[in-house]
């Protein structure tokens, strides 16, 4: 069993390695050829279940991406009808919900249904509601994402929500109501039980915790109460997955057994363990409903189904090992692409951490000793991991558990379980358990946000690379081992090279630049030996969210940059500095260089013709805009030269035709670059040809968003960029793009393709 789910496993698992999907046939084929071979000589056997597992990941996946919205239909006003499903979402001004499209309707034929979408509804937005079946005109898009190192992949997200479209709601006098569809009955629930916490509580700090811990709704969480969860370790205990699920199920098992064996008539039908087991695998799934039924709460079902009905019911007799193997076996049925999660490893992993370390670890001590070592164990062996996956570690996570695990897992859930149960029938005493759950936490709250405010709370470390990781996952398992087994102090010796990695640095004289995807705005990062230079931030996205925070932040930290030597911030406008909070709130900035126009945020200087420096062998030098400059803020923008002699890069910002002449009379010959940044997103007003005949560069890079409404870049200056055969590279197609300099300029890596799979968007 272990060597076939495990060969299971890795096939299910290799499928997220490939860069393309797949055929079905070309598992299928060898896998029926490999079945009468398998029942012959066992020895096959696993190759047969790894088939198995490609296989079924390959099926899955190609149902999944099946009835893909329709290219000519993408920014399209088109009329569709459809079904809310799960809770709208409230937000500033607006609302997001998902919709389970049912038809399309263009404007000359109808389309098939791409399948469930993610909208967002702006102007006047009516009170939305599970269940609601409405008729809209909206404009869809297929999933698309930033594509940068170290950030989010918004479209693998998608992939695993099973959102095959993104867009929002026009407004329009066809926008109604059809009726009520049937279903929904338990996101109904919900959704009442969330609006009437929300009256109840109302702007209540711990509203949105409270909300989450009850009903699995994150969306009223604060960023700042995020941010604490996330330095202290104890985000999992507001994501309602394995913890809460297996509490519910575990007070539903010995409930259940106390009250069926008090009469004595059950048990002489059915044993009390065996009655328990169904009740808490009922109450289990209960909770889980209630919860939005996630994909982490499946996986913790599936867990528990093989423990409880497995061996309560059916009674099996598993070791641990066998036991996490099957519960893996079914979570790989029930959701192929589990592995795509974080949460998936640092569940299995830390119910393998805790069963390894505790296996031959019988020592007698009171429950909070016993608690404390169990969390130091847990935070020891999901280190590695959560540095893979996040870039950091929270230091202060043993201790922040050992408090805030107990309280709300004994206290605060159960309180919440009560008052959801008690809610209809009996309000009075519902809304005494909310209060009572809200006093404690409010009394956790303040310890946790001490913790998070030590300096020492977060450990953060670069990317080591696939072998350092790899053996830091197997020191980590030397380590949990019992005293005494022979060779465990190697485990120090293979964390050596995971906690000691430092990522590729630029040679002296050379240079390395990055321009990040950030949709319509501009960031870019240039790296020396020992600098780092940030030109723009990129543009703000939302009200609590920027590309400084979700795209700039994380890229630098995956690079292993702790501080910013020099922000340059070339012009004025949002899409050039609506990042620049996100970034200043979360790593030291040493010198701040603005654009006149920006007057927004505090610089240290203002960028001038004429200012330079010289970093380990390459030289900075602004060319652009001269101290009594008075014209434009496009054309008064920071144009930054940066050369090692060898080869240049020229850094325009907005610039235009006016600023494009100066530049051009002014310097002349000595203007030129191996690679342009294309001034103003490629807008009709810049790149002449005069200013493209005096740089003369190879390579051209375009800051801009996908299918953006202004339509950059501009189709005239795409073709003066062709007529002088110089090679165009937009971050709309490829992502972030990366160049190295040297003695000469390399060719530019952009992210979408190097890094591409198969549920990725082409370009």
């Amino acid at each position: 069993m272990r060597l076939s789910v495990s060969a299971f496993f890795c096939g299910v698992w290799a499928l997220a390695l490939f860069r393309a999907l797949p055929n079905t046939a070309i598992f299928l084929v060898p896998l029926l050829l490999l079945l009468p071979v398998a029942f012959r000589y066992p020895k096959t056997r696993a190759l047969a279940w790894l088939v198995l597992g490609l296989w079924w990941a390959t099926y899955r996946a190609h149902g999944m991406l099946a009835g893909a919205l329709e290219v000519t239909l993408e920014n399209e006003p088109i009329k569709i009808r459809g079904v809310i499903v799960g809770l709208p979402q409230a937000r500033e001004k607006s609302m997001r919900f998902l919709f389970d499209i049912e038809s399309v309707h263009g404007l000359r034929r109808d389309w098939p249904s791409p399948g469930r979408a993610r909208l967002s509804w702006y102007t006047d937005p009516p009170e939305l509601m599970p269940g609601q079946r409405w008729e809209l005109v909206v404009k869809l898009k297929r999933p698309r994402g930033f594509r940068n190192p170290g950030g989010f992949d918004y479209e693998r997200w998608l992939f695993q929500q099973r959102l095959r479209a993104t867009g929002y709601v026009l407004q329009s006098s066809h926008n109604r109501l059809l009726g009520i569809a049937a279903g929904q009955i338990i996101e109904r629930i919900r959704f009442q039980l969330a609006r009437g916490l929300d009256h109840y509580l109302g702007p209540h700090p711990e509203t949105g915790l409270i909300k989450a811990l009850a009903l699995g709704v994150t969306d009223g969480i604060t960023q700042p109460q995020w941010q604490v969860l996330s330095l202290t370790g104890t985000t999992h205990l507001v994501a309602i997955s394995g913890l809460h699920v297996s509490l519910a199920a575990g007070l539903m098992f010995f409930l259940a057994r106390r009250l069926w064996s008090l009469t004595g008539y059950g048990v002489l039908y059915l044993p009390a363990p065996r009655f328990a087991a169904l009740a808490a695998m009922a109450g289990a799934t209960g909770y889980a409903l209630l919860a939005g039924f996630s994909v982490p709460t499946q996986r913790a079902l599936a867990m528990l189904a093989v423990v409880l009905l497995g061996s309560g019911l059916w009674g099996w007799r598993l070791g641990w090992r066998d036991t996490l193997l099957a519960a893996l076996f079914a979570v790989l049925i029930l959701d192929p692409f589990s592995p795509m999660y974080p949460g998936f490893w640092l569940s299995f992993g830390g119910v393998a951490v805790i069963a390894l370390a505790l296996a031959h670890r019988h020592g007698e001590g009171v429950f909070w000793w016993q608690l404390s070592k169990t969390q130091f164990l847990v935070a020891l062996g999901l280190a590695p991991m959560l540095v893979v996956f996040f870039g950091q570690n929270p230091m202060l996570s043993p201790l922040a558990n050992l408090v805030a695990v107990p309280w709300v897992s004994f206290l605060i859930v159960p309180l919440l379980l009560a008052a959801v149960v008690l809610w209809v029938p009996f309000p009075a005493a519902a809304h005494v358990l909310v209060d009572l759950a809200t006093h404690a936490l409010s009394w956790l709250l303040p310890f946790l946000d001490g913790l998070a405010s030590l300096q020492f709370a977060t450990w953060r470390q670069p990317a080591a690379g696939l072998w350092p990781s790899i053996l830091s996952f197997l020191g980590v398992f030397l380590l949990l081992l019992p005293r005494g087994f022979p060779g465990r102090w190697l485990g120090l010796i293979f964390l050596l090279p995971f906690i000691g990695a430092e990522p590729h640095r630029p040679e002296p004289g050379e240079f390395w630049f990055t321009l990040l995807d950030v949709g319509q705005g501009l960031a870019g990062v240039v790296e020396t030996n020992r600098h780092t230079l940030l030109f723009d931030t990129g543009p703000r996205l939302g009200p609590l969210l920027d590309a400084g925070s979700m795209v700039v932040v994380p890229f630098l930290r995956q690079r292993g940059v702790s501080t910013l030597d020099t922000v340059v911030l070339s012009h004025g406008d949002s899409d050039h500095t609506g990042g620049f909070h996100g970034v200043s709130g979360s790593l030291p900035l040493k010198t701040v260089i603005a654009a006149a126009g920006v007057e927004h945020i505090a610089a240290d200087k203002r960028c001038q013709d004429g200012d330079w420096w010289n970093w380990d062998g390459v030289q900075f030098r602004f060319l652009h805009p001269p101290g009594h400059y008075s014209g434009t803020d496009n054309d008064g923008s920071c144009v930054l030269h940066v050369s090692n002699g060898a080869t240049a890069l020229l850094l325009s910002g907005d610039i235009e035709q006016h600023a494009e002449s100066r530049l051009q009379a002014r310097y002349g010959k000595t203007l030129t670059a191996s690679v342009l940044l294309v001034p103003h997103h490629g807008s009709d007003t810049s790149s002449t040809k005069e200013f493209l005949e005096a740089v003369a560069p190879i390579y051209a890079l375009i800051a801009v968003g996908h299918n953006n409404r202004y339509k950059f870049p501009h189709d005239d200056v795409l073709e003066r960029y062709h007529q002088r055969k110089i090679h165009l590279v937009s971050t709309a197609d490829s992502g972030a793009i990366s160049l190295r300099f040297g003695r000469e300029v390399s060719v530019p890596q952009g992210y979408r393709q190097t890094a591409r799979r198969f549920w990725h968007s082409r370009g």
